[in-house]
């Protein structure tokens, strides 16, 4: 599998209706393996279809019909020819006064790429102010046997900074199978769409000066073996870089950007910031995106005010209350209150609200509801939030889903007394946790308190059903109190723990990184004494369960209560 990368993308702004792609058949074809051979490219968009490059006529109307045509310009363009069947590629440069009167025909020359002879198949990107080294050529470890094509990676510019389309940049690409003659013509199509923005809700008086699109697509791979192209695009949630020097006013109000083609999922979000530093964001809707086409779009951006709590009922969608929050986030807020129903905060998942927040240090979340049945902190829910060191929930809630504070580093304080199941690595490498008081928690999954170096106590006195290694690289734990009566169980089945790796370490943690039950103190309830009527059973006075695959596990002292 080859790969075209194409570093940062300049897009065509129109519709792609009408555009054809032409392979002209030559009545003598020579042989064109010699290096170096030159070749002069004829580039044309014809018919209805797409006009290329820098001069722009806005077409479009209210509904969204119509297109942004773009034009050629004498203006020592390049671009790149590709030959697939080869591997190698060149450079051709504009030919100067080949710009014809209506500007949707010009012509390039240079060499072809080297070795390429009768049959090839070339391909040619352009690409706006494309420097010499600009491209480079990329074979992409894959199964050959998987019969994937030759993609161009694609990456989107940022809004322009007048919000004009003057400046827009695009990517265009043509492909033909080379027949030996020295003028080879391509015929070309888009591989993005444009986006028209009109913003409302700007007060009289103020400015916007600055941008930022987020759930937008930057990146996409563009099947190059058909056009009009087919796409495996990534919908994904990284933000566009943000973009200053804007002066959008209430009467001035319209910019332009690219689309990567693909679906925008959960709303496109726009985060406006004035010239005193204050936030307003908008939404668009779910939208489908199609290469070529030019979509026209009218947002009212709403005022975010960092207050405290924030009601996320009173937003429209998750994406909002993601921008609203972050909004605040930005403004240098590092604690936050949220009330409202908990299906739009948006929190669990990877790339949930809090999801690699480095800002935020503490969270109350007691004036939210609908947490469910049972009443569950998401999964991930602050996965990643290196800085956050409290987070208070409601009375409600009992379960902490999986993942919820991983490698939350700095957290001390959550409220825990209410909970009564702690799932799959909840607190992985919560590395400043010292003490967890869990006076309901009767059921602990799999890896839930992993790397958690500073925990020194662990109190579970109503804990009967353990996942393994729940406390693996605890180094620091010094005191476990386990003293709920009754046989201990595995959290999945009805099996006994007796030879589990409850409190055992994974392979990963040994040495001074390993929790030591040498160094730790065990209280257990009285039926786990050696006569008891429970399961697992002490032996030897300070031997209790057989750690996986090994011996006893000898503890520094057992007692009871």
């Amino acid at each position: 599998m080859k790969k075209i990368i194409i570093p940062s993308i300049l897009f065509c702004l129109t519709m792609a209706a009408g555009c054809s792609q032409d392979e002209p058949a030559m009545e003598t074809p020579d042989n064109g393996n010699a290096p170096g051979k030159q070749i002069t490219v004829t580039a044309a968009m014809p018919g209805t279809g797409v006009d290329t490059r820098l001069t722009y006529e806005d077409q479009t109307n209210a509904e969204g019909n119509g297109k942004l045509v773009v034009k050629w310009a004498a203006s020592g363009e390049k671009i790149y020819l590709y030959n697939r069947t080869r591997e190698t590629s060149s450079i051709l440069q504009q030919k100067a006064s080949s710009l014809s009167s209506d500007g949707k025909n010009t012509e390039f020359t240079g060499d072809l790429p080297a070795g390429t002879e009768t049959g090839d198949e070339l391909y040619a990107c352009y690409q706006h102010g494309l420097p010499d080294m600009n491209f480079t050529l990329t074979k992409v470890p894959a199964d050959e046997a998987s019969g994937w094509p030759e993609m161009a990676s694609l990456r989107i510019p940022d809004i322009t900074s007048d919000g004009t389309p003057r400046n827009i940049r695009h990517t265009i690409c043509a492909k033909t199978t080379y027949q030996g003659e020295s003028t080879v013509s391509f015929s070309f199509l888009p591989l993005t769409a444009a986006l028209k923005l009109t913003i409302q809700g700007i007060p009289a008086g103020t400015t916007i000066t600055g941008l930022q699109l987020s759930n937008v697509s930057r990146a996409a791979d563009v099947l190059l073996y058909s056009l009009p192209p087919d796409y495996n695009f990534y919908s994904n949630e990284i933000p566009m870089e943000k973009i200053e020097n804007l002066s959008l006013t209430s009467s001035d109000n319209v910019f332009y950007t690219a689309l990567v083609p693909g679906y925008i999922p959960e709303m496109m979000m726009i985060t406006a910031t004035d010239s005193e530093g204050k936030k307003y964001i908008a939404a668009l809707p779910t939208i489908m995106i199609e290469a070529g086409n030019v979509y026209v779009a009218e947002v009212t951006l709403k005022d975010v005010v960092p207050t405290e709590p924030i009601d996320v009922d009173q937003y429209a969608s998750t994406v909002e209350i993601k921008a609203a929050i972050q909004a605040i986030f930005d403004a240098g807020v590092t604690e936050i209150k949220l009330k409202g129903d908990l299906a739009k905060t948006g929190m669990s998942g990877v790339y949930g609200t809090f999801a690699d927040n480095k800002q935020i240090t503490k969270c109350d979340l007691t004036g939210v509801t609908g947490w469910g049945t049972p009443a569950t902190l998401p999964d991930r829910a602050f996965r990643g939030c290196t800085a956050l060191r409290e987070v208070k929930l409601p009375d409600d809630v009992r379960v902490i889903g999986e993942y919820a504070f991983v490698y939350c580093a700095a957290l001390t304080m959550v409220n825990l007394s209410q909970i009564t199941r702690i799932d799959n690595n909840a607190f992985r490498e919560c590395t400043s946790l010292a003490e967890l008081a869990t006076d309901n928690v009767t059921a602990i999954g799999l890896d839930a308190f992993y790397g958690c170096t500073s925990l020194q106590t662990l109190k579970i006195p109503q804990c009967t059903r353990f996942g393994n290694y729940i406390v693996t690289g605890c180094s620091s734990l010094t005191r476990i109190e386990a003293t709920a009566a009754g046989d201990f169980f595995d959290i999945n089945n009805s099996e006994s723990i007796e030879r589990y790796g409850v409190f055992q370490n994974r392979n990963s943690h040994s040495g001074e990184n390993a929790f030591n039950p040498a160094n730790c103190d065990l209280v257990l309830n009285v039926d786990k004494k050696e006569d008891g009527s429970a399961v697992p059973k002490v032996s030897n006075g300070n031997e209790w369960t057989v750690a996986q695959y090994s011996g006893s596990m000898i503890w520094k002292s057992i007692g009871f209560q």
